[in-house]
């Protein structure tokens, strides 16, 4: 047994001799920060090249001789004011064109046509579907012809205009309205 207590005691002089091996440093690993800041630097001084080179393109260049600059006589353009223009062709309508006589019938067909498709809800509200598809049927009816009334009309102020018009935009889409209100009330007439 001697043996054996020998074998696993301690020695008081091993506890105090320090160990062999790769010692841990202390503190942050250097070479990462230094890539880190390298590349910030190169960063910094790409960007301020960068922007040096882009004032410098946006400096005006002056003329050191003495021969005269070409096309410094010709006044700077303006940009042409495309808000005011309202068209492709530049010619305005006129408010007028409204109260053409086919425009008039054709609002009146589809106020009818409106007043038609209310009565067709109230129908189908009190459960009478055979009036219900009868008055959907007439409504639909009445916006098809207003719309088909117009439809060359508004295909010619289109072409003299410009749909960019707002009283040619304005027609556009109370006649799209109207074209909306047919196929919902196409729908409902099946």
């Amino acid at each position: 047994m001697a043996a054996r207590s020998s074998r696993y005691s301690h020695n008081e002089d091993d506890a105090e001799q320090p160990r062999r091996g790769r010692q841990s440093k202390s503190g942050p690993p250097i070479v990462p920060i230094l890539a880190v800041l390298v590349l910030i630097g190169a960063a910094v001084y790409i960007g301020s090249r960068a922007r040096k080179a882009k004032e410098a393109e946006a400096a005006p260049v002056v003329n050191t001789s003495n021969e005269p600059a070409p096309f410094s006589s010709v006044p700077d353009e303006v940009p042409p004011d495309l808000a005011a223009r309202g068209n492709r062709t530049g010619i305005r309508a006129d408010e007028a064109i409204l109260q053409d006589a086919m425009w008039v019938k054709a609002q009146g067909l589809a106020t009818l046509g409106y007043d038609i498709a209310e009565l067709s809800k109230a129908a189908n509200t009190a459960g009478q579907t055979a009036e219900y598809q009868k008055k959907a049927g007439e409504a639909h009816d009445k916006f098809s012809e207003a719309i088909e009334i117009t439809a060359l009309w508004e295909e010619s102020l289109v072409e003299k205009h410009g749909d960019g018009d707002p009283v040619v935009k304005g027609i556009m889409r109370m006649r799209t309205r109207w074209f909306n209100q047919m196929r919902k009330l196409r729908a409902q007439s099946k």
